[in-house]
């Protein structure tokens, strides 16, 4: 029996490969002005990464996402079980992620015992 992917990889490659909707490159302008100077911030469901043009230069940036529409992107898909990329961090970021996750619950669960700062 096949059982089909709770993930959409297909669309969301053609997501992370085209420019950021306007929506999200103002959601993402506005969650930056949290990010302060030095932090290194992994971007959990990155996509297009509009995250990443309103960092300022001393932030590190770890792209995450279900797909590799870029070279640098970590992927790792959120409705399976998942690894990080073994790098470090102190902020996570997860912009209009969780309406895609399959649960929500277990995703933190998961973060939260992995991933502690």
């Amino acid at each position: 029996m096949n059982i089909p992917a709770l993930t959409d990889v297909d669309g969301w490659m053609k997501v992370a490969e085209s420019p950021a909707r306007f929506s999200w490159t103002d959601r993402a302008e506005i969650a930056s002005y949290f990010i302060r100077p030095g932090d290194i911030v992994c971007d959990l469901g990155a996509g297009a990464q509009p995250l990443r043009k309103f960092l300022p230069k001393s932030v590190g940036y770890i792209p995450v996402d279900c797909v590799k529409a870029h070279e640098d992107t970590w992927v790792a898909d959120f409705n399976t079980e998942f690894t990080l990329p073994d790098k470090p961090f102190n902020v996570f970021t997860a912009l209009g992620l969780f309406y895609h996750v399959t649960n929500v619950d277990n995703f933190l669960d998961f973060l939260s015992k992995n991933y502690e700062g």
